[in-house]
């Protein structure tokens, strides 16, 4: 009676572990219900970076730290899987289109698998960061940012004007953002 005791809490204790690991399917009214309705790049976030180690004065930036937030039907930010495509244009003044000159290819990256999805979650902004490597890119200039995220029903679109950092304080921007629901029906498809 004494081994079947310590036993059977061993065997208890090894199903409670591993139930815990997966999760429970979605329902089809739960995909609706909080699935994506709208994406932003996040204005505050997204940014002209420098990730390398070095901090010194004059420093050469490397890219654009880029912040996406998807949005379900309460406003609330949501996890999604699919792929997030980047382009980096300059920026044209006193046009309706703000898209000058693309710079880079487009950057890329794919939300599918767990590893992809928790490279790219933050926790503390409730969004997916990518750092988007540039090397000629300035913190002097504005440059439109435009992000796609392509689901299994759709695309969303947004796009964000990264002002220059200003002379007095560096943090200061004023973000410009338009933001488009990519129609259910695209002829691409």
């Amino acid at each position: 009676m004494r081994l079947i005791g310590p036993s059977a809490l061993i065997c208890c204790l090894i199903l409670i572990g591993c139930g815990s690991a997966r999760p429970y399917p979605r329902e089809t009214d739960d995909n609706h219900m909080f699935g994506p309705v709208s994406m932003r790049i996040h204005p505050t976030f997204t940014q002209v970076k420098s990730w390398s180690a070095t901090h010194a004065p004059g420093k050469k930036f490397d890219g654009i730290e880029a912040v996406i937030e998807l949005i379900d039907q309460f406003g609330d930010p949501t996890r999604a899987s699919g792929r997030v495509t980047f382009e980096l244009w300059t920026y044209r003044e006193a046009t309706p289109d703000r898209k000058g000159t693309r710079l880079a290819s487009p950057w890329i990256a794919p939300l599918m698998t767990h590893p992809e999805q928790a490279a790219h979650w933050s926790s503390a902004v409730r969004g997916y960061s990518f750092q988007l490597a540039e090397p000629t890119i300035s913190p002097d200039r504005r440059y439109v940012l435009t992000a796609q995220f392509d689901l299994k029903g759709g695309r969303l679109f947004d796009q964000i004007i990264i002002e220059p950092r200003s002379n007095d304080d560096p943090n200061a921007r004023r973000p410009g953002r338009r933001s488009v629901r990519a129609p259910e029906e695209s002829p691409s498809r």
